[in-house]
Formats: structure tokens, sequence, C-alpha cells
């Protein structure tokens, strides 16, 4: 029996907009459509924004194949799991469509980059494409993941609420984030074993930047340039531990950090922070490349103290001698809340054999 005109276009509707999911309506895992045959992208924009109601776990490439056929915004958590199985995800284009996630976006792996069947990147061109991707409400991670070796296609990103992990890519070499403008946690990068540049030219805000680790010997050796464009001010620490050939750090309209700067094992560095006027507090250690404070022309007060109790700690940069440092203390505004610690007689040498090496190249 035929339905009436009214009731056949409600259900027409009511089908476009009501995905299936697999084991149960709460599993947000997309199922399938075995039968469909047409591959037409519905979603090419962001002027209209379809949701889908709750998380969603893409493990499998035809949970990926067909979102943009209904949605291109997710109101809770997205993760990916592109670990090796029946159906290995080897390509996002079934979610390039994807405009705002609310909650947190996970890319994850079990595998090894030294495996042979190690699991392909997020996209078989070796980046992560999802160009028309905005906002990011939670945390943004990528972790574990052998062949991801670009992060430069999201062309749209402006925000991310809350912390950016990027953790165990050890095939990554070039991340440059050019629309992101302010992220409301923490920016970390470990494990980064080829990481050449990480740009961020259009930040603005942030909590704290953490790059490297205390005796990782190999998170972000080759790291060579950090560049902060635009970012004003940072609400926690700007900390670079083991970043050995990093030369450049620019940031040239950065004026507050209420944390710590914290550099240590840096064979080349030279910061170049010109109108940096207020730190928490100033941490250098095995810093072979710095000799004096020009770096920081414009610092004038040492508003806090770290973790131990210093405002000011300089030890094994044999290069800054004890002139500088006097010159350096005493043109602050008001002594440091903190303890002063100086010891120029370790060597750099000392710090860097506790990454694997004993000199500077």
């Amino acid at each position: 029996m035929a339905l009436p005109t009214g009731l056949s276009v409600l259900f027409s509707l009511l089908a476009c907009i009501t995905p299936e999911v697999v084991g149960g309506a709460d599993s947000g895992v997309l199922a399938p459509d075995t039968g469909a045959t047409d591959t037409t992208v519905a979603f090419t924009d962001c002027s209209t924004l379809s949701w889908y109601e709750g998380d969603v776990r893409l493990q499998q490439q035809s949970d990926v194949d067909g979102f943009c056929s209904t949605h291109n915004a997710i109101s809770g958590d997205l993760s990916i799991d592109v670990s090796n199985n029946d159906d290995t995800i080897t390509e996002l284009d079934g979610i390039g469509c994807l405009c705002v996630v609310e909650g947190d976006l996970l890319l994850t792996s079990d595998g090894e980059t030294d495996d042979p069947s190690a699991p392909p990147p997020p996209h078989i061109t070796g980046d992560l494409e999802l160009s028309l991707l905005q906002r990011i409400g939670g945390d943004f991670s990528l972790i574990n993941l052998p062949l991801l070796t670009y992060l430069q296609e999201l062309w749209s990103l402006e925000e991310v609420g809350g912390d950016i992990l990027i953790d165990g890519c050890p095939e990554l070499q070039y991340s440059s984030l050019y629309t992101l403008k302010t992220v409301g946690g923490s920016i970390t990068l470990r494990n980064l074993g080829k990481l050449l540049v990480f740009r961020l030219p259009s930040l603005s805000s942030a909590q704290s930047i953490r790059l490297g680790s205390t005796g990782d010997s190999e998170s972000l050796y080759f790291l060579a340039e950090l560049a902060l464009t635009s970012l004003t001010r940072l609400t926690g620490d700007l900390s670079l531990t083991g970043t050995r050939n990093l030369g450049l750090l620019s940031a040239p309209v950065l004026t507050d950090i209420d944390g710590a700067l914290h550099i240590e094992a840096a064979c080349s560095l030279r910061p170049s922070l010109p109108v940096l006027t207020a730190l928490g507090s100033l941490h250098i250690e095995g810093a072979c490349g710095i000799s004096d404070f020009t770096g920081v022309p414009a610092l004038t007060t040492l508003t806090g103290t770290d973790d131990a109790g210093y405002s000011f700690w300089l030890s094994a940069s044999e290069a800054v001698e004890d002139k500088e440092i006097e010159d350096f203390l005493g043109a602050l505004s008001v002594p440091p809340l903190g303890a002063i610690f100086t010891d120029t007689s370790t060597t750099c040498a000392d710090v860097l054999f506790a990454y694997g090496e004993t000199f500077c190249e």
C-alpha cells in the first residue's frame, strides 16, 4: 500500500539524518552502508553544519567512508585508530568534510615504525588531510603514528580548546599549523626524531609550549626552527629540552611568559625574544650557544619561582661570563622573588652526556 505523500517525505528526511551505528545507539561506530554505490560527498564546505550527536569511533575504512553524506560536525569526541586489521584505515577522505569536533580528537595506532607491517599514516599522502576542520573543542592528540610524515594540510583549523599532544611520530618531518590562533591548554611535542620545522605563525595565545623531555636523546634531535610569529603571551611555560640542533627561537611579539622559560641541552640556540618583559622564572642549563642575554633585551622582571623555588638558574653554560650574569640581574627592575643559582664551572658537555653526546657539532 502506498504511503500518503506527506508521510513518504517525512520518512525520507528521517532516513537522511539518522545514521546507523554498530553495537547499539551509544557505540559511536558508524555502520557501513554495504549497498551504497554513490560516493558523492554531500558536504563540501562549512556554510551549513549537520551534527552527529555523541562520540564517534573510527576503526575501519568502512567506518570512515560515507560519513560526509550525512554529517560534517560532531558534538562529542572523535577517535580514529589506524591499526592494522581486516579493513585498515588508509585515508580519511570520507570525513574530509568535517568542520567541527566539539570534544577531543584522537588519532592513534598500535604499530611500530620498524615493523614491516606498520599501519599507514592517516592519509595516503602522509599528511592529515582535514582541510575544512575549523575547531576542536577539547584535546587534539596524534599518538604513535609511525608513518605520519607531514602535518600541514589543516588549512582551516583556528582553535583547539584543550591540549595539543604530538607523541611517537618518528617519521614526522614538517609541521606547520598555519591558521591556528588559540590553544586553551598546552602544546607538547615528544618522540619526533625527524622533525625539522615546527611553525605556528598565527598562534596568539596558549597556556604552555613544551618541546622534548629531560634525558631524551632522540625526541627532537633535528628540530632546527621554532617560529611563533604572532604569540603575545603564555600563561604557563615555554620549555625547550633536548633540542640540541634548534638554532632559531623567534617570538617577535611575545611580551609575557607567566611560567618558566626553560632551555636545556641546546647546542646553538640563540633566542630572539625582543619584547619579552616579564617571566615567571628563567632556567638555562647546558646551553652551549648562549654567551649573553641579548636575546631578551627587554626582560626586566622575574615575577615568580619554579617548582624548586628558583627565579633564576644558570648552569653548564660556560660561555656566559660572570660579568654578563651580574649585569643581567642588576638590570632587573625588582629583585627576583626566589633563589638564584649560577654555576658555569660545569660544562655543556656534562649535560649533553645525558642525551647521548659529549659535544656540540
